[in-house]
C-alpha cells in the first residue's frame, strides 16, 4: 500500500527549475545534525552547477533517503573515518550529480535487488525497504533521470575504502 500510495501523489508541475548546487546545499543543511550527530564528514566538490527540473519535495525525499542509507551503512559497517563526498560534473552534454561514501559498498549478489520493494538487509523493525524504491520511482520514473549504484574505492588519509556511488544523470 505505501507505494501504491506513493504512485497517487499528486505531484507540483515540473516547469520549476532549481539550481542542482543550492539544492543540494539545502538538504545538506536540512541533515546536518544526523551527520554532525553520526561523525559524518561531507565534502563537496561542485564543478558545475546546473539548473534541473524537479518537484522539490519528491527529489529532496529521494536525495535524503539516499544519504540515509550511507548513514546506515556506516553504522551497520563500523566505519570510523566516515565520509561522504558529493560532486558535480558535465561530461559528454549529460550532468551528473555524484553522491559517493566509504561505507564498504553493497555486496555484488544482491547489488542488483536493491532497488526492489520490501528488499532490505536490515532486520524488519528496522527498515521496509522502500527508501532506494522511491528514489527509483521519483529520480527515474517521474523526472526522467537516470540513476544508477556502483561500488568503488576511494583513498582519504592514505587509506584505500570501499564504498558506493550514486550517480544521477540529467
Amino acid at each position: 500500500p505505501i507505494i501504491n500510495n506513493f504512485d497517487a501523489i499528486a505531484f507540483e508541475n515540473l516547469e520549476k527549475s532549481y539550481g542542482i548546487c543550492e539544492l543540494i546545499s539545502e538538504i545538506l543543511d536540512y541533515m546536518k545534525a544526523k551527520f554532525d550527530k553520526n561523525n559524518i564528514k561531507i565534502i563537496i566538490d561542485y564543478n558545475v552547477d546546473h539548473k534541473i527540473y524537479v518537484v522539490n519535495y519528491t527529489f529532496t525525499e529521494a536525495i535524503s533517503n539516499i544519504l540515509d542509507n550511507s548513514i546506515e551503512a556506516f553504522i551497520e559497517n563500523y566505519v570510523v573515518n566516515r565520509t561522504i563526498f558529493i560532486k558535480t560534473e558535465s561530461q559528454n552534454n549529460t550532468f551528473n550529480l555524484k553522491i559517493e561514501d566509504n561505507a564498504g559498498g553493497i555486496d555484488e549478489k544482491i547489488l542488483p535487488k536493491i532497488l526492489e520493494p520490501y528488499f532490505t538487509t536490515k532486520h524488519q523493525s528496522q527498515g521496509k525497504g522502500l527508501g532506494l524504491t522511491n528514489a527509483y520511482k521519483t529520480v527515474v520514473k517521474i523526472h526522467k533521470y537516470l540513476l544508477s549504484f556502483d561500488n568503488y574505492e576511494t583513498i582519504i588519509d592514505n587509506k584505500k575504502y570501499k564504498g558506493l556511488c550514486v550517480s544521477i544523470s540529467f
